[in-house]
């Protein structure tokens, strides 16, 4: 764990954990700082945005598409320091989304550093991703499935 007292900023990041019609798992691939992620599609929340407004943009900006929010999955609820800049705490807020007007499975990038693709194993999602913050959103996604 790293030292609480080094920490000077805060960022809310917002991520979309979409889901196609067959229940497939949309997930970036993404070179950041030339490092290869795998995270879920979203981005960080702008002064004087809500969360929803932040998420809307970013898969609007990501990928040219309007999302519709079905429920908030997932808030990280321990400290977490950015894994590119150590003096920034990260909170992570996680929504089910749906894409709007049929998004469709052969969803792109606009961003040159990324590529989407969907997942079919979501069992094993948390296996796939970097973070830690996106490993524990997709268990909240399996328990909350189990659940229904």
């Amino acid at each position: 764990m790293r030292d609480e007292s080094t920490v000077t900023k805060l960022a809310v990041r917002v991520y979309g954990i979409c889901r196609n019609e067959i229940g497939e798992v949309l997930i970036a691939d993404e070179l950041i700082h030339g490092e290869e992620i795998t995270k879920f599609p979203g981005g960080g929340l702008e002064l004087g945005e809500g969360t929803i407004d932040c998420l809307e943009r970013e898969f609007m900006e990501e990928m040219g598409c309007r999302i519709e929010i079905i429920r908030l999955i997932h808030v990280t609820s321990n400290f977490v320091v950015s894994h590119f800049n150590p003096a920034t705490q990260v909170i992570c807020i996680y929504y089910l989304v749906r894409m709007k007007d049929g998004g469709g499975d052969h969803v792109t990038s606009i961003e040159p550093h990324m590529k989407l693709r969907w997942e079919r194993a979501i069992d094993t999602l948390p296996n796939l991703l970097t973070f830690q913050t996106d490993k524990d959103a997709a268990l909240a996604l399996l328990l909350s499935e189990e659940e229904l």
